[in-house]
C-alpha cells in the first residue's frame, strides 16, 4: 500500500505533499521519552513489532521518493488516539474508544464487571482525533512552515497509566459495577510518553482539547448510538 500510494504519486502529481501519521510505537522500546531524534536508535518494543516497522518503513519510502522524484512528505509521529466516531467493535477500535464503549454498554446494561486486560501499570499519552485534524488543517493552509523537514511529534509530554485511564472512564461513563484486571494478558511497553519540546516551537499558540472534555464528547458519542 505505501509503495503504491507514493508511486502513483510520483507518476501523476510529484508535486503534491503527503502527510504521514506515524504511530509512536515505530520509537524504540528502551526509551523513557519519546525524542524526535531518537526514534530509529534501538529495537521496536515486540508486541508491536509487526505495525511499528511499516510505520518505519513509511519514512524510508518516502525519503526514497523524495530523493528520487521530490515528492516531499511530512511526517507526524503521534500518541495513541481516541475521539467520537471509531468503530463500537472492540476488536477494531483504538484502544481508549474500545474502553468507552465498554463502559458505556456496562452502565447501561448494568453488567455487574468488566474485565480489563493486563495490570493496568502502562503508562499511556493520548491524542484527541480533532486535534489532529486542526493540525493537518494548520499544515494545509501553510504549507511553507518552518521546522517540517524532519519527523515531529504531535506531543503534549503527558501520560496516564491504563488504571488512572480506566477510573476516569469508568466515571464519565456513570459505570458502578466492578472492575479486574487481568494479570495474565500483557501490558505491551511499559511508557509511552512523547517530548513536546520540537512541538511547541512549530505550533507555539496550539491549544491542545482538555482530556476531560475529550473523554466527555467520547461517552457522549458512544451513549448516542447505543444499543451496539
Amino acid at each position: 500500500m505505501i509503495l503504491a500510494m507514493y508511486e502513483v504519486v510520483a507518476a501523476e502529481c510529484a508535486d503534491a505533499l503527503i502527510i504521514n501519521p506515524i504511530a509512536n510505537c515505530a520509537y524504540p522500546a528502551a526509551l523513557n521519552t519519546f525524542v524526535e531524534d531518537n526514534w530509529w536508535d534501538g529495537h521496536l518494543h515486540r508486541s508491536v513489532l509487526s505495525y511499528g516497522t511499516t510505520r518505519r518503513l513509511l519514512w524510508s519510502v518516502a525519503e526514497c521518493f523524495r530523493m528520487q522524484y521530490g515528492v516531499r512528505s511530512i511526517h507526524f509521529l503521534v500518541p495513541n488516539m481516541y475521539g467520537p466516531h471509531d468503530s463500537t467493535d472492540p476488536n477494531k477500535a483504538h484502544a481508549l474508544n474500545a474502553l468507552a464503549a465498554k463502559f458505556v454498554k456496562g452502565a447501561a446494561t448494568g453488567q455487574k464487571e468488566i474485565v480489563i486486560w493486563g495490570s493496568g501499570i502502562a503508562v499511556r499519552e493520548w491524542l484527541y482525533a480533532p486535534d489532529f485534524a486542526r493540525v493537518v488543517l494548520e499544515v494545509i493552509r501553510n504549507t511553507g512552515m518552518i521546522g517540517l523537514e524532519e519527523p515531529l511529534n504531535i506531543a503534549q509530554n503527558f501520560g496516564l497509566s491504563v488504571r488512572e485511564l480506566v477510573n476516569l472512564i469508568s466515571r464519565a461513563a456513570g459505570y458502578v459495577g466492578n472492575i479486574r484486571y487481568d494479570h495474565s494478558m500483557p501490558d505491551g511497553a511499559p511508557r509511552k510518553v512523547m517530548d513536546d519540546r520540537r512541538f511547541r516551537k512549530v505550533f507555539p499558540r496550539f491549544e491542545f482539547t482538555d482530556f476531560d472534555v475529550g473523554i466527555k464528547e467520547t461517552i457522549l458519542h458512544y451513549r448516542s448510538i447505543f444499543p451496539y
